[in-house]
């Protein structure tokens, strides 16, 4: 029996030691990387504290043994303690108390643990006999359920939130599998009064977890992928902006025989301006120089303006050029400025475009003195913003910490700041 268990247990440390490359090689979140790894990591060196207690009697002696029982149980106390923290990521919302609860598994586990090291005297979990042969105590069992039971607290708090709150099961089923595989081999480890069936069940429910978490992610991968495709489009579609190419080729039309000179430099400009707006559904190309976007954006001014003549006027306070800002981000916001700002004022009006550097960051300003709107009301509003201000805040998100604040006041104007913070 003792050369069977030997054998489960060296499976056992195999297959996890196989799981941890392999998490350590996956794309998940550093914190439940960590978490994750940690709990595999204990659960690992208990299983080899077990074969190491269960041969160190033959030539070790009592100091050994009693050392072993002592980190075998410290150990499976700590893959516990990190299950928990693990399983703490997804009830953290679920629960307000999380710091407490965290507190109370601590010193619960301490306590179990304080027990099984007054056993040296006590016999409570473990004894010692004929100064090198190790025998369970009567309360051996309790002591591993009760700490298990850690685990099996976890899984119903996460099990009745989601069901509360309708949410998909296959999770908490996947991770439950460690308590119920663990429960169906306890027969076992009642009849030889041994611990590894239960370790070995916890190793193969690693590998049930590894692969459903990587066909999640998988899935996951593929949702993504279709979702970013129709942003992608929808980028697209929100770029080509049939009416503006409309407009501006009609003006083109009339001056090419107006002004054929001023004709051939709109021609010039507009396609700068097709091919500025198609590069950036590039993926390589989501961050431009400041000096590229405002070129882009003084184009499109420059051809709106060729439209509308006086009605509309731009003015540029631009102290600083040389950094780095997400592509159309500047672009998107004046033409909301002219669009809904400035053509619906009845005498045109002027949009100003201001640049300045902080000393932690740079700050663009966009201002017009058209009709203004209810912020809160509009801005939410697909009729209103067409994916312009909407696009410009997803691609702000990611940059920096950079941050986009609008305000507005009717037949005042719109004032749109962006602050992008320094590296």
């Amino acid at each position: 029996m003792e050369l069977f268990s030997l054998a489960l247990s060296l499976s056992g440390v195999f297959v996890i030691a196989i799981m941890i490359v392999g998490v350590s090689l996956s794309k998940m979140t550093y914190k439940r990387k960590k978490k994750l790894l940690l709990w595999m990591s204990f659960h690992c060196g208990t299983v080899f504290m077990d074969m190491m207690v269960s041969v160190s009697g033959e030539f070790d002696g009592y100091l050994y043994v009693v050392i072993g029982k002592i980190a075998e149980f410290l150990l499976f106390c700590g893959a516990v303690y990190y299950a928990h923290l693990y399983l703490e990521d997804i009830f953290r919302k679920m629960m307000r108390r999380v710091t407490a609860y965290r507190r109370g598994v601590i010193v619960y586990l301490a306590l179990l643990n304080i027990i099984n090291i007054s056993s040296v005297i006590t016999g409570f979990t473990f004894r010692i006999e004929n100064a090198s042969t190790v025998k369970n105590g009567p309360f051996w069992y309790v002591v591993y359920f009760f700490a298990a039971m850690v685990y099996f607290a976890d899984i119903c708090i996460i099990m009745y939130n989601k069901v509360k709150n309708r949410e998909s099961l296959s999770q908490t089923y996947v991770l439950g599998a460690f308590f119920v595989l663990s429960l169906l081999v306890q027969p076992i480890c009642y009849l030889y009064e041994a611990v590894f069936p239960t370790y070995f069940a916890i190793s193969l429910c690693f590998i049930i977890y590894y692969i459903y978490y990587n066909v999640n992610q998988y899935k996951w991968f593929m949702e993504n992928e279709v979702e970013r495709e129709k942003r992608k489009t929808k980028l697209m579609l929100s770029q080509i902006q049939p009416h503006f190419i409309f407009n501006s080729l009609t003006t083109i039309k009339y001056l090419v025989m107006d002004d054929p000179v001023v004709a051939e430099m709109a021609v010039t400009k507009f396609t700068s301006y097709l091919r500025a707006n198609l590069e950036s559904l590039s993926v390589d190309r989501t961050i431009v120089n400041f000096d590229k976007e405002l070129e882009h954006t003084e184009i499109y001014l420059w051809l709106e303006q060729l439209r509308f003549e006086d009605f509309l006027k731009v003015e540029y306070y631009v102290e600083t050029r040389d950094f780095k800002i997400p592509m159309l981000t500047l672009q998107p916001i004046v033409e909301n400025a002219v669009k809904h700002g400035i053509c619906k004022k009845k005498d045109g009006g002027t949009v100003t475009i201001r640049v300045k550097e902080k000393s932690d960051a740079y700050e663009i300003e966009i201002k017009d003195d058209g009709v203004g709107f209810d912020v809160e009301n509009v801005i939410n509003d697909p009729q209103y913003d067409n994916g312009g201000i909407a696009n410009v805040s997803k691609r702000l998100t990611g940059f920096n910490y950079s941050t986009m604040s609008i305000l507005s006041k009717k037949d005042c104007g719109t004032t749109v700041k962006i602050s992008l913070t320094k590296e």
